[in-house]
């Protein structure tokens, strides 16, 4: 998690999840980690939101439940939440009355941060035309494992193929 993907807007309240004492900076986190930091970062935030959050590794999916007790409704606005790609929401309000629950709309299994985790450097069959590595980037967005493969593998043929290697790179990927 790093400063471009941290802030999830609710009741028109900039949430920073890198607020949450379990999140630091630039560190990498599991699913669970990140559910309690969103939970940390709400209880903490100007809104006091009392939230249930976690992790559904099963579905690869996030759960904010509204734990308020006193029937509060809260309102994400996951179209200006800067979170909301990595968490696996799509754009657009979600009011939460006390005990509901957004559960993200994506599986959020492989998420790829620009100039964090986008790119690579690869040997296909040896590279015999100019035996160096090839270098891609990946776009940066939340993947299934599907799309990731699909993904990888578009983006080392295209650079293959533009480097005028002879290889091609198939990368089936099973959930």
């Amino acid at each position: 998690m790093s400063g471009i993907n941290n802030i999830i807007r609710v009741d028109a309240v900039d949430v920073n999840l890198l607020d949450a004492p379990s999140l630091l900076t630039n560190q990498y986190y599991t699913g669970d980690e990140i559910a309690l930091g969103i939970q940390q970062a709400m209880l903490l935030s100007a809104g006091t939101y009392d939230v249930i959050a976690s992790y559904e590794e099963a579905n690869n999916t996030f759960n904010i439940e509204n734990n308020d007790g006193g029937g509060t409704l809260i309102t994400i606005d996951w179209s200006n939440s800067i979170a909301a790609d990595m968490l696996g929401y799509t754009p657009g309000s979600q009011p939460l009355a006390d005990g509901q629950i957004a559960t993200s709309d994506i599986s959020v299994a492989f998420n790829i941060v620009a100039g964090e985790n986008d790119a690579l450097a690869i040997t296909v069959d040896g590279n015999p035309t100019t035996a160096q590595e090839v270098a891609i980037t990946i776009a940066a967005g939340s993947y299934t494992g599907d799309a990731l493969a699909n993904e990888l593998e578009t983006a080392i043929n295209d650079q293959l193929s533009s480097d005028g290697e002879p290889g091609r790179w198939l990368f089936p990927m099973t959930q």
